[in-house]
């Protein structure tokens, strides 16, 4: 292991000032992407998973605790846009009541996603239940494959 002290004197100075500097800006890169209680500053990105068939694209999205309301999708040209917001539950009482620790998430969040093919946004359809958002997103014709006779 590197020890400091075996070190000469003024290169035990620099290394020291050297960890010094090296602390306060890991503390300071720590107190910037944490905020107030302890929770990441981190955008809230949804889970999603994209299947898609010869005739359709299915984009299944994780939703918990939100309502359709608090949802909007958007499909331009090949992008999938799906944005929302996730509303604040916290319910204070009186001055015997109060919370000790907040960690989920709350907040606006905006997710877009190129899709590999033309869809037809005219027939997109989206269902929310339990949770779970689903579009399912036919394909414009010319974007399903075809097979081709080599003449």
């Amino acid at each position: 292991m590197f020890k400091l002290s075996n070190r000469p004197e003024k290169f035990r100075r620099a290394s020291d000032s050297l960890v010094t500097s090296i602390e306060d800006e890991m503390s300071r890169i720590m107190d910037e992407f944490f905020q107030e209680g302890g929770r990441p500053r981190t955008m809230f990105a949804p889970q999603m998973d994209i299947r898609e068939t010869k005739d359709e694209v299915e984009v299944k999205v994780d939703l918990p605790g939100m309502k359709k309301e608090d949802v909007e999708i958007l499909v331009e040209d090949s992008v999938l846009t799906i944005r929302g917001e996730k509303k604040e539950e916290k319910k204070e009482g009186g001055e015997d009541e109060k919370y000790h620790l907040i960690e989920r998430y709350r907040g606006s969040f905006e997710r877009s996603v190129r899709l590999s093919h033309l869809v037809d946004s005219s027939k997109v359809k989206a269902n929310f239940t339990d949770g779970t958002l689903c579009i399912t997103m036919p394909k414009v014709e010319e974007a399903k494959p075809r097979k081709i006779e080599i003449s």
